[in-house]
């Protein structure tokens, strides 16, 4: 129909998969891939790898995601979005490795998307995942870090239970605001050990 070879069809499939936006099932045929957060986290790896996007600018469209999405989550969360959230908070403070404590910090941050109710912010989250963890895991190798995102993510519970919006609005910015500062800290200890090396 558009008048190319096979070899070009295939080649365009294959870089299609690469990306996460086609499947190929043997005997079936090729798909269009379930969901798009893992190929939206494929571009964004990519951009940040070649500099053409950096971690600030990361950052920006984090917190206006996810403030957005705490707020919203403060009056669609259902008492099982509150006990997952909770449980998220347990496996951060019962966490013995430094990747497991954050596993469980992202969880926090994409069950907060789930409680908001839009599925397009859950992608946009659930595209973060590889990219924040990459990030968080840098600032927990600061001292107090990991105490401080617990008693930052507890406090954003407790106004997601009493429905206050204005309360997880600020405590969110603040959190992710502190998160930034932590991670460029620990971006300037890793520069001054390399220097040093």
């Amino acid at each position: 129909m558009f008048d190319v070879s096979r070899t070009v069809v295939r080649d365009a499939i294959a870089i299609l998969e690469q990306r996460g936006l086609l499947e190929s099932r043997p005997g079936s045929g090729v798909f269009v891939a379930d969901g798009s957060s893992q190929a939206v986290a494929d571009v964004l790896g990519q951009m940040l790898r070649l500099d053409a996007i950096s971690f600030a600018e990361l950052a920006e469209m984090r917190h206006l995601l996810e403030v957005h999405s705490a707020v919203v989550a403060a009056t669609r969360a259902s008492p099982q979005h509150v006990a997952a959230l909770a449980e998220a908070i347990e496996h951060m403070e019962r966490a013995r490795g430094a990747m497991a404590f954050v596993e469980a910090d992202v969880a926090f941050h994409e069950e907060l998307g789930r409680a908001s109710g839009n599925r397009v912010l859950i992608a946009f989250l659930e595209s973060l995942r590889p990219l924040l963890l990459q990030g968080m895991l840098a600032g927990t190798r600061l001292a107090g870090a990991r105490e401080a995102a617990v008693r930052e993510h507890t406090a954003i519970l407790g106004a997601i239970r009493d429905h206050d919006e204005a309360a997880v609005r600020d405590l969110m910015e603040a959190h992710l605001e502190s998160s930034f500062q932590e991670w460029r800290e620990a971006e300037r200890v890793n520069a001054r050990a390399g220097e040093s090396d």
